[in-house]
């Protein structure tokens, strides 16, 4: 009996094992698929991989990021929400997430989403101000875009985007000193929209 039950425990052992190398395999040549572009093919690749293994929240998240470049927002959503519910802490998980939301209009759900990775992920922060700035440009809170702007600003100093867009915001608000002051900056820093806002604007 000792002899079967070690027999039984190995042969799981290996069926495990085996199940995790075929899961990972899918996975690397979804990624392969991916960087191609081959996106329904990366698609098939993690779904193969996410059914060996549940809980491949890597999976999940790049079968998401497979279906955003299709501009498929609401499955995008659903993958980074499993990725999320698998690990908590999956910071591009959430961003990427609030980026499809943003897609889709839902801009406080963008919102909400960019600021847990503001909270969590202090090394891309220039850029998660800088789109929460948008979603709260969006929904007329201009009060908030400029300061999230600002804090992209101060995160980067030559960040030329957040600059143009906090330009934009000040002239919603009727700033055109504040704004022409920004898109200058802008435009110093190779931000070539900002030129056409100038010759409009800007004396």
């Amino acid at each position: 009996m000792k002899w079967i039950t070690i027999i039984i425990v190995f042969l799981i052992f290996i069926s495990v094992f085996v199940k995790g190398q075929n899961a990972e395999n899918y996975f690397k040549e979804g990624t392969i698929r991916l960087k191609s572009h081959d996106f329904n093919g990366a698609i098939i690749n993690f779904s193969k991989a996410i059914e060996i293994n549940p809980k491949y929240a890597e999976a999940y998240y790049h079968r998401g990021n497979a279906y955003f470049n299709q501009q498929y927002y609401y499955k995008a959503i659903s993958d980074y929400s499993k990725a999320i519910e698998v690990n908590p802490n999956y910071i591009l998980a959430y961003y990427n997430r609030g980026v499809s939301y943003y897609n889709l209009n839902n801009f406080e759900k963008a919102i909400s989403d960019y600021s847990k990775s503001i909270e969590s992920n202090p090394k891309y922060l220039e850029i998660y101000y800088n789109n929460r700035g948008i979603a709260y440009n969006n929904i007329k809170k201009y009060d908030k875009a400029i300061s999230d702007f600002s804090k992209a600003i101060e995160s980067n100093q030559g960040y030329a985007v957040a600059y143009y867009n906090r330009g934009n915001t000040k002239f919603s608000l009727g700033d055109t000193s504040g704004a022409c002051k920004d898109w200058n900056k802008a435009l110093g820093l190779g931000n070539k929209e900002a030129s056409q806002k100038i010759k409009d604007y800007c004396k």
